[in-house]
């Protein structure tokens, strides 16, 4: 068997991260494959000319594959540019990572989604000091609507908009940071279904619902359970995942007023924990099976 990382955030000190890592690293180890955990602060890139590699370490020293269990996307490009295969691919963790970028890629491709416009880039030196942008955005949106941060996670950089006076404290403290601003959906308020994909299958599915705040996330006080979702939902998660190009993800949707499913964001390395609790399957047992699977397929 290929000897493989797991590379995650050495800068994360939390449950969140570190019990998926374990996951995923014993039962590696129990199917008999040779992992090694690595922080992605253990892992600096460094390029020379035509010479590409990680500091301290030569090519004999390198894995074949790796789990990558982290956003640093500049680490990831490294190892693929150093011919490692990854779990996910750095391409597909940026889509997801960014907010933004995620409508933009599903865009155009029958993947129902909130009505969502982007604001534009400006710098942290200069700031927003011309908003006359605002005054379209309010033409195309209706109060209350959502503001989200591109990056971010747990639902902690997603904010509800119901008046100006909210919009613009909102503004005030996401400051130069990218953002989009995006349609609410009242009919999904405070409720979502979560879809895990690994490879091209669902392995299972969590209905999240918080009646204290208009975010489903479970590090939120919300709660959740097993459910099944519609055909739909399962096709358009495949869907997603397939254009994005991920071994793996997590897909929420919002439920529309005709409960038709809704894209609401795509998530490389969602949270297992949550997921294990609420409908008993434990993802890393599916990705690694996946991942042994997909070398078989490479070796042949």
């Amino acid at each position: 068997m290929k000897k493989g990382w797991i590379v995650y955030n050495g800068y994360l000190n939390n449950k969140i991260v570190s019990q998926p890592v374990k996951w995923l690293y014993e039962k590696a180890l129990q199917e008999g494959i040779e992992i090694e955990l690595k922080k992605n602060s253990e892992l600096q890139s460094i390029y020379e000319g035509d010479k590409v590699g990680l500091l301290g370490f030569t090519r004999q020293q390198l894995p074949d594959f790796v789990i990558f269990w982290d956003k640093d996307i500049g680490l990831a490009a490294t190892l693929e540019k150093l011919g490692i295969k990854l779990y996910n691919s750095a391409r597909s963790i940026e889509i997801c990572d960014n907010k933004a970028l995620t409508f933009q890629v599903l865009a155009g491709n029958g993947i129902k989604m909130p009505k969502t416009i982007v604001a534009p880039k400006t710098f942290e030196m200069i700031g927003y000091n011309d908003t006359t942008y605002l005054d379209q955005i309010l033409e195309e949106l209706k109060f209350p609507f959502v503001i989200k941060e591109c990056y971010g996670s747990l639902g902690e950089q997603v904010y509800m908009a119901s008046n100006e006076k909210e919009m613009k404290d909102i503004l005030g403290k996401i400051n130069t940071k990218p953002h989009i601003f995006q349609e609410f959906i009242e009919s999904s308020k405070g409720r979502d279904i979560r879809i895990q994909v690994v490879g091209s299958r669902i392995i299972s599915a969590m209905y999240r619902y918080n009646k204290c705040d208009f975010r489903s996330n479970i590090a939120l006080g919300g709660t959740a359970k097993i459910c099944v979702p519609t055909k739909e939902m399962e096709e358009l998660a495949l869907k997603s995942c397939k254009i994005i190009g991920l071994d793996f993800a997590g897909v929420d949707f919002l439920i529309g007023a005709e409960n038709e499913p809704i894209l609401c964001e795509i998530n490389s390395n969602p949270n297992m924990i949550g997921l294990y609790e609420s409908t008993g399957v434990n993802t890393a047992e599916h990705i690694i099976q996946y991942i042994i699977q997909d070398i078989k397929k490479q070796a042949i």
